[in-house]
């Protein structure tokens, strides 16, 4: 084999090489866990759909998130956001939406009331289980969750409320997960059901609201609504190359944890 030939195979093989290894560092990025790993002391709080994060930096936490998951449930990509925002330096408590729902009672009006009175008590419990009571607080949420964050901001009043992350929140909403719900056909009209324009209108004006909106998410054209129930205290966020779902964090990731800045620090 002559010199040229050798140089040439020496020269393949290194770039195969590097190629193997950049996939078996994305493999491996992709696949570490990002299931959280404290576990409450509070014996009540183990027996609830939470999920805890606690902030990752060496400074202390600039804020809490209260972070409901979807109809689906909280899954695997809200628990990797949850992660990143915790690195961030937020603490984080996931919340099974659609869990806790599932114990409610069927009634659509007392499921309202009894959605209302208990959600506050968790919150708080949930805060000081991280120490984390009397730093400002953000109720956020993906899709459905995002809608019953933003009317858990306008009708119960939580200690140091901050503000909204709505991340691609429902144009239309209830208490209850339909097939219609999971399988995105419309959204609700029945009685009990709210829009999400006009719940926002009923946030304090001192709750600043982020709005975080795939590029390609069907829902983005419903958003002109919500822009402007929230007025100046409302910030923008579209993601470029992003559905409803969110779930491809490499653009959507940084761009919310700046959402989350911009709620608490103002930048």
């Amino acid at each position: 084999m002559s010199a040229v030939n050798l140089f040439v195979s020496s020269r393949m093989r290194s770039i195969v090489h590097r190629l193997w290894l950049c996939v078996v560092f994305v493999a491996a990025s992709a696949c570490s866990s990002a299931k959280p790993t404290y576990v409450p002391r509070d014996p009540t709080l183990r027996t609830l759909p939470l999920y805890f994060y606690p902030s990752t930096t060496s400074n202390a936490p600039k804020a809490i998130l209260f972070f409901f998951g979807n109809d689906v449930g909280f899954w695997e990509s809200h628990e990797r956001l949850a992660l990143r925002l915790a690195d961030r330096g937020y603490d984080v408590v996931g919340f099974d939406i659609k869990q806790y729902l599932s114990k409610l009672p069927d009634d659509a009006a007392v499921r309202a009331r009894t959605f209302q009175r208990q959600i506050v008590p968790l919150i708080a419990r949930s805060a000081a289980e991280l120490h984390a009571d009397t730093l400002p607080l953000v109720i956020g949420g993906h899709s459905f969750g995002a809608s019953l964050a933003i009317w858990t901001a306008a009708h119960t009043h939580p200690a140091h409320l901050a503000g909204v992350l709505a991340m691609a929140p429902t144009l239309r909403s209830h208490f209850f997960i339909t097939a219609s719900d999971l399988a995105n056909l419309h959204e609700p009209t029945e009685p009990g059901s709210f829009g999400i324009a006009d719940v926002v209108r009923s946030i304090p004006p001192s709750v600043r609201i982020a709005l975080v909106r795939g590029a390609h998410d069907k829902r983005l054209a419903g958003d002109s609504a919500i822009r402007v129930a929230g007025g100046p205290r409302l910030d923008y966020t579209e993601i470029p190359l992003s559905g409803h779902s969110l779930k491809a964090l490499t653009l959507a990731g940084p761009m919310i944890g700046n959402a989350m800045d911009w709620i608490i620090l103002g930048k």
